[in-house]
């Protein structure tokens, strides 16, 4: 392992060296961001760093730049999204406009003839803003042919209007967070872990029938006392399987021993087997 270092530092110090190799222009980018300048003499000096730190920063230069690209293809390709997303909404506000002008015009032409009649005199019905959403105003257009407002500033005011109430409900949690104290939110705290301690401790001996009357679910509780039924009756027939099973294996074949003849010990046999 020292062999090793000492074949990498060797290598470093000839390639700090070297005017050709990529080192110099590290170096050279190394000694722009400490000194801010760039003389033209500084890259034949040596450096004052490590191969250790030389070999850190190389690393984080790889990462950094991997890191920027990646980025710069997720903003084209994030970018090309919104787009698309645009022209689809740009084909559907140009369909609807179509569509509610023509639905517009009959309204229109009704509610301009009762300009000066009394408000009781209108026709008790829908009118053309309940359905053409997006044309002016009767009293700034005339007519419905053309509206006032192009797609890109109807989609800048809604993308304003998300942002504005994002920002809002930021301001509004922000504010929650202000109001409430760390002595608020352990009191909480204590008071639904004593919640749930009686939960736990105040269901010790109560019937299943008792507790699911207590919750609201009381019709629930023959359903359940037939699927209990037949789960321990299913454990029960595998039991007596069971039990039959390992009865019949520890059945044992008694069969007598051949008896030995009768033969005179001798004492070594005799102290042997003692």
């Amino acid at each position: 392992e020292e062999q090793l270092q000492d074949c990498l530092r060797y290598g470093w110090e000839m390639q700090w060296r070297s005017a050709d190799n990529e080192a110099e222009g590290q170096w050279v980018f190394f000694n722009q961001l400490e000194n801010k300048e760039l003389p033209g003499h500084e890259t034949s000096k040596r450096p004052t760093h490590s191969y250790e730190e030389f070999m850190a920063a190389s690393h984080i230069i790889r990462v950094a730049r991997r890191f920027i690209q990646i980025r710069l293809m997720c903003r084209k390709s994030r970018a090309a999204y919104r787009e698309k997303k645009k022209q689809e909404q740009r084909v559907l506000w140009d369909k609807n406009h179509r569509v509610n002008v023509k639905r517009a015009a009959q309204w229109l032409q009704e509610i301009t003839s009762f300009d000066d009649a009394e408000p009781s005199a209108f026709p008790v019905r829908s009118t053309w803003k309940d359905i053409f959403l997006s044309g002016a105003h009767i009293d700034v257009s005339d007519s419905a042919e053309a509206v006032l407002f192009t797609f890109e500033e109807e989609r800048s005011a809604i993308m304003i209007q998300s942002a504005w109430r994002a920002m809002k409900g930021r301001m509004a949690f922000k504010k929650a967070l202000e109001e409430q104290s760390i002595l608020d939110l352990l009191t909480q705290n204590v008071r639904i872990a004593s919640r749930a301690a009686w939960f736990g401790y105040g269901m010790e001996g109560i019937t299943l029938e008792m507790w699911l009357a207590r919750l609201g679910m009381a019709e629930f509780y023959p359903g359940i006392v037939e699927w209990d039924k037949q789960q321990c009756a299913k454990e029960l027939k595998v039991r007596k399987k069971q039990k039959k099973h390992h009865r019949n294996s520890k059945k044992e074949v008694v069969k007598p021993l051949p008896r030995r003849p009768n033969q005179p010990m001798a004492l070594v046999d005799f102290f042997r087997k003692a």
